[in-house]
């Protein structure tokens, strides 16, 4: 019994554990090790390009509401041709606005009468003269023909002054009313719609690739311990026909079955940390963006909805 010890202590002096483990490893157990080191690669390329993404998209949603807020048109960055690649929330501005704007009624407000100011007025209708009396009048207001030794008793006649003629103010300096743009109800229940579809859009954008790792936090475990299984089983077959049930002999075989056990937890563990962390952020993203949703919808409504 101490000579199988002995044997055991040198083989693990010579080469190291993991080497050794593997080299008693049976040819099942090292393909269960491989396909669980392809799915580990998997497994941390998603988690990296998640976390990475989210991190991406969390800064460009707070630029990209700070210049929301600060603009006075809820066009004004669409009109503008601005692009942020990889921001979830401006994508749901882009497409809301492209269907404000291709929907929108452009109504054009009254314009006052255009006038000329070097035109000359017209000149005043005739006037009926007024019943003629003869005496003392406010100045300005008629015309008296004095009475004389030759016409005794002529009345004067009063003839009305032309009335003033208004200053003609010049068509430039003449405030124009811009036209305005206008969405009726059913329009605007149509972009709402088309807003919540976005919204399910980037949701899912942010969700792709979650898949990998949920398969490795609930498929490695199970792997390796098929792995670990069918390992022991082939130990004690070796034991079998050996014939002898001694720790030289089994303890190589089941030590290189175990092996496919560590290995589905280092791939499930790690695995399960970062679905659960991105499964919470893309939680936090959705109703962002919701919120998101409802505040453009409402500013839509006051800037373009129509009273008729």
């Amino acid at each position: 019994m101490l000579s199988d010890f002995s044997v055991l202590a040198a083989a693990t002096q010579v080469e190291p554990d993991l080497l050794y483990i593997w080299s008693q490893a049976t040819n099942e157990t090292k393909a269960i090790l491989i396909f669980l080191g392809v799915m580990s690669i998997i497994a941390w390329s998603v988690m990296v390009y998640k976390v990475t993404q989210m991190y991406r998209a969390r800064k460009l949603n707070r630029v990209f509401q700070e210049e929301f807020k600060r603009q006075s048109d809820v066009l004004d960055i669409f009109n503008r041709n601005v692009k942020v690649e990889g921001c979830p929330l401006f994508n749901i501005y882009r497409d809301a606005c492209a269907e404000a704007n291709r929907y929108a009624r452009v109504i054009t407000p009254a314009q006052p009468a255009m006038t000329d100011p070097m035109a000359v007025p017209p000149p005043p209708p005739p006037v009926t003269p007024d019943v003629t009396l003869q005496g003392t009048f406010p100045q300005g207001t008629v015309q008296t023909m004095p009475q004389t030794a030759q016409q005794p008793g002529l009345y004067a006649q009063s003839v009305p002054v032309a009335p003033v003629q208004p200053v003609l103010q010049p068509a430039s300096q003449i405030p124009v009313q811009p036209p305005t743009r206008r969405l009726s109800i059913k329009t605007i229940e149509h972009i709402k719609g088309n807003m919540e579809r976005s919204v399910a859009e980037e949701s899912l954008k942010l969700e792709s690739g979650l898949i990998w790792l949920a398969i490795a936090v609930s498929g490695s475990p199970f792997i390796g311990l098929l792995g670990t299984v069918w390992g022991v089983m082939s130990a004690f077959s070796y034991v079998g026909a050996k014939g002898s049930a001694d720790l030289a002999t089994m303890a190589p075989g089941v030590a290189g079955a175990l092996i496919a056990t560590v290995g589905g937890l280092a791939v499930a563990i790690p695995s399960m940390f970062f679905y659960n962390w991105l499964v919470h952020n893309l939680r936090a993203f959705t109703v962002e963006m919701d919120n998101f949703a409802l505040e453009l919808s409402s500013k839509i409504e006051t800037e373009f909805l129509s009273d008729d």
